[in-house]
């Protein structure tokens, strides 16, 4: 079985990073990628959070995979 992340690090925008993870717990998701410095938003609601840096995730335990094509659903 495999978790299902949400990228919420991607915006520039603070307030739209904050929506993206509003949005997410409103649909029943628990887990989310954050900035380093966003660690407010884990007020909004229980969740699981693994923090980035530089798109990159800061304990060096996971990798970030795009499924967007086959190799990365392969990779996945």
């Amino acid at each position: 079985m495999k978790d299902i992340i949400v990228r919420a690090d991607v915006p520039d925008d603070a307030d739209d990073r904050k929506e993206y993870v509003t949005e997410g717990l409103e649909a029943g998701f628990s887990s989310f990628m954050l900035r380093e410095g966003d660690e407010a938003f884990e007020s909004l609601g229980r969740m699981s959070v693994y923090y980035v840096k530089d798109g990159a995730f800061m304990d060096g335990s996971m990798e970030s995979v795009d499924i967007d094509d086959p190799e990365g659903q392969e990779r996945a």
